[in-house]
């Protein structure tokens, strides 16, 4: 599977959206599980930020690390969490999924991946009391199909805690509500939540 970002570029290599296969609507490309070689474009709007100027502060959403206290290659910082063998990381800024998604690749993460109802616990734990994005993503022709989702980290699916009766909104994102029973409702996924990226130690 393959991974591109539509956008200005492609849009000058196709002359038409569907020449590419793409919908020229949409900016991020998950390559939802299950596609084989196709990717699938989310069709919510998302504007990538153009490049500070030279000699501007840097926009907060270019520099994803701020917010971790320091580089996480040894997974610290006042940001950082390690529970199950890997290494968490709160994204506290409320940004839309694909920004949080590119924030965690940023920091050599993904979104998070949630395995088991423990992990579940724990990540709205770790999420301090706000709703927040988690890798669970669905092409576009099975966002109402509760088995078309599937993790962003290509990890199995082996645990699930749809909000009945989610996923019916006809989005390709998944968040996750910050009261018990730490349950999980689709979402238009330019909506700015917070998030929790995840790597192995």
């Amino acid at each position: 599977m393959r991974r591109v970002v539509a956008g200005v570029a492609v849009a000058a290599v196709c002359a038409a959206a569907t020449a590419c296969g793409l919908d020229l609507v949409g900016t991020a490309v998950f390559e939802a599980p299950g596609s084989g070689d196709d990717a699938s474009v989310v069709v919510d709007a998302f504007v990538p930020d153009a490049p500070a100027a030279p000699g501007a502060d840097a926009d907060a959403d270019a520099v994803h690390a701020a917010d971790a206290a320091s580089p996480l290659a040894p997974c610290e910082g006042d940001a950082a969490i390690v529970a199950f063998g890997r290494c968490y990381l709160r994204l506290r800024e409320q940004r839309s999924q694909p920004e949080q998604r590119l924030a965690c690749e940023d920091a050599g993460m993904h979104l998070v991946t949630i395995r088991s109802a423990e992990e579940n616990a724990f990540v709205a734990d770790a999420g301090g009391g706000v709703d927040q994005w988690i890798g669970f993503v669905a092409p576009p022709e099975r966002v109402n199909d509760p088995d078309g989702f599937g993790w962003l980290s290509k990890d199995p699916v082996t645990f699930i805690a749809w909000r009945p009766p989610d996923p019916n909104g006809g989005h390709q994102c998944a968040r996750m509500y910050p009261n018990e029973p730490f349950d999980w409702g689709d979402l238009t996924c330019t909506a700015p939540l917070a998030a929790l990226c995840e790597r192995d130690r």
